[in-house]
């Protein structure tokens, strides 16, 4: 791949910072535009000089490599719309059993922290309409899990683990907090 764009770049389609950008999206076979969202790259057409994307709002949308160098991110197979695109059911069912490495996946896709409604929204099609329940289930004092007290934050604001907070985030009360603070949350 490279090398076919390293020719692009001699024929002046190109610029050679575009380069790696490209590769780094043709790897990562996802991307995501401030606009159009989250795509899945279909192809990519050297002869045309061009990008093929499925973005979740515009399928089979064609864009200039130049122009998809500059204006997409890479996303890896390992971010949770990734994951979504490949295997919804198979997220679906991890949900289910494994609450603790869908809310990870969930955090690190934000790179490390991410809002209770940020991950809400990225798993209401995973989670469903029960997506209360689902999120008491993984808040429920003694569930083993070990997030960082920082990792969970509702507009702006830490906020304790349960139930109440997820729905209520500016109220924690001090008994609350005292046992998420012996538990290390």
């Amino acid at each position: 791949m490279r090398d076919e764009l390293e020719k692009l770049v001699a024929a002046g389609k190109i610029q050679k910072s575009h380069v790696d950008p490209l590769i780094q999206l043709t790897e990562a076979g996802f991307c995501h535009h401030r606009s159009w969202g989250f795509g899945r790259i279909v192809s990519v057409d050297l002869a045309l000089g061009r990008l093929n994307i499925d973005f979740t709002t515009k399928a089979g949308h064609s864009m200039d490599l130049a122009f998809s160098a500059e204006s997409l991110k890479p996303i890896g197979k390992d971010h949770i719309l990734a994951r979504k695109a490949l295997d919804l059911d198979g997220l679906k069912r991890e949900a289910a059993l494994h609450h603790l490495s869908v809310v990870k996946l969930a955090l690190s896709s934000f790179g490390g922290a991410a809002t209770v409604d940020q991950i809400q929204n990225i798993l209401k099609d995973v989670i469903g309409s029960d997506w209360k329940k689902w999120w008491c289930v993984f808040t429920r004092p003694g569930m083993s899990r070990q997030p960082s007290r920082s990792m969970l934050s509702s507009h702006g604001s830490s906020i304790g683990v349960s139930c109440t907070a997820s729905i209520t985030p500016s109220f924690r009360s001090e008994e609350h907090t005292s046992e998420l603070q012996s538990r290390g949350l």
